[in-house]
């Protein structure tokens, strides 16, 4: 691999595909070195970009990588190939790659309303089977509950329509789900208005300061809006922030979950604070696995060049 790479420096597809070998036998310096220099020669190309913030991400385990990476995605619309890596990445991180467990959920205060109607309710359970990604990713999903009028899917905050057949034990599990699909579709209510002062920022803290069902869901679909929309991150960023400090201190030794989830989301958070992002790691503890992504192995389309070579 390293005489194919220095018979060609200039192929950013071997240079890519041999960081990748380097960082799974332990050289990780090496291999951080050689993708920074390929992406400098060509910022565009994205076999060495998503590498690099891959890369990047595991050898720091800042989730500001993966903002980069989904926004670098967001941005390129003709690919060489289709890639995996931010799902890869977040697999083994809440929020990003898998929805964690709810606590013993606290009754809400005051009176709850009535539940969805039962259109609405069709639209919201059919989400279910579809699984979990990525902020870009679901968000994306979500646009299918565009139609949903907002009321019903504060409605299904308290009354998430399970669909029949799910496994009793996975019933808390898929309310959630719902409940967070629910604050998703909020991002898409009337998504042309700006941000700042739009109804679906003031529907979502609502809910997330609010006294009923669909806290923690509204604070990660808050989180989500930070990661598609550049516009409203520091916004986003501020609301988490202010969020976690007011996290008790007694509480920050042996932290409720719903705590845990608050530390959880803003550790995620673009463009939160150096310091806020270390006392959200320091509220989870154990909570945030590290970043130990397994690197995929290379997919070698040097190896078809190299043979078409040979005589």
């Amino acid at each position: 691999m390293r005489a194919a790479q220095r018979h060609d420096p200039d192929d950013l597809s071997v240079a890519s595909d041999l960081a990748l070998w380097l960082t799974e036998l332990g050289h990780t310096a090496e291999a951080l070195a050689l993708i920074e220099e390929a992406t400098a020669k060509d910022p565009s190309y994205d076999c060495a970009v998503h590498t690099a913030h891959r890369l990047r991400f595991l050898a720091d385990g800042d989730p500001g990588h993966l903002v980069a990476l989904a926004d670098f995605m967001r941005a390129t619309t003709d690919a060489s190939h289709e890639h995996y890596d931010l799902q890869q990445c977040c697999e083994r991180l809440p929020w990003l790659g898998f929805v964690p467990e709810e606590g013993d959920p606290v009754p809400p205060a005051g009176p709850r309303p009535d539940p969805p109607q039962p259109a609405a309710a069709r639209a919201i359970a059919a989400m279910l089977p579809l699984g979990w990604a990525p902020p870009p990713m679901v968000y994306d999903a979500a646009v299918r509950l565009a139609g949903v009028p907002a009321e019903d899917l504060i409605a299904a905050l308290s009354h998430p329509p399970v669909p029949p057949g799910v496994d009793p034990d996975r019933v808390p599990a898929a309310r959630r789900v719902l409940r967070l699909w629910c604050c998703l579709g909020l991002l898409h209510h009337r998504a042309g208005e700006p941000w700042f002062g739009s109804t679906r920022r003031r529907l979502l803290l609502d809910v997330a300061l609010g006294a009923g069902d669909g806290a923690v869901e509204a604070l990660y679909a808050l989180v989500a809006a930070g990661w598609v929309d550049p516009a409203c991150r520091a916004d986003v960023a501020a609301l988490l922030e202010a969020r976690l400090r007011a996290v008790p201190e007694a509480r920050r030794v042996h932290p409720f979950t719903a705590d845990v989830a608050v530390a959880q989301l803003a550790y995620v958070t673009p463009g939160m604070p150096a310091e806020a992002r270390a006392l959200a790691g320091h509220i989870t503890g154990d909570a945030l696995p590290g970043p130990a992504a397994a690197v995929p192995r290379p997919r070698r389309p040097w190896l078809s060049r190299l043979l078409r070579r040979r005589p």
